[in-house]
């Protein structure tokens, strides 16, 4: 049986086809120079994680125990190493984050370059971790 056609495949290709829709909605309004007020905003966000949440949650549910502890223990290891690697690589590195932002960027800009690396750094830390745990019981 092909993974793609397991619950978990599924569960994540829904999820990966639900934030390519998002990600769709967001380029097409940025193109078009639509610019909603925030309040519209956050209800397109808001209905954006509605699914998001039930495609996540039938993704866990669709994983068995080992799967689970792999995921939970390299969130925990692996995305805390990684948030603190993220936050001591802006604090002492703050011109890493400069360069994922144009120059003269905005302060808001600035914040979602320093997010983002840090969201990154986070990222690796969970697969190095989940990589980890698995080659560990192998």
């Amino acid at each position: 049986m092909s993974w793609f056609r397991s619950s978990p495949g599924r569960a994540l290709l829904a999820l990966l086809a639900a934030t390519g829709l998002l990600l769709a909605v967001v380029t097409a309004m940025r193109l078009s120079g639509f610019n909603p007020p925030a309040s519209v905003r956050l209800g397109i966000g808001l209905a954006a994680a509605i699914p998001a949440l039930w495609f996540v949650l039938n993704y866990w549910r669709s994983l068995d125990e080992a799967a689970q502890e792999a995921q939970k223990w390299a969130w925990f290891w692996g995305g805390s190493a990684g948030l603190g690697f993220g936050v001591l690589a802006i604090a002492f590195y703050p011109d890493l984050a400069l360069q994922l932002a144009r120059p003269g960027a905005s302060a808001e800009k600035l914040m979602l370059a320093g997010a983002t690396a840090v969201m990154a750094a986070q990222l690796i830390g969970f697969l190095v971790a989940w990589a980890f745990w698995w080659w560990r019981r192998r």
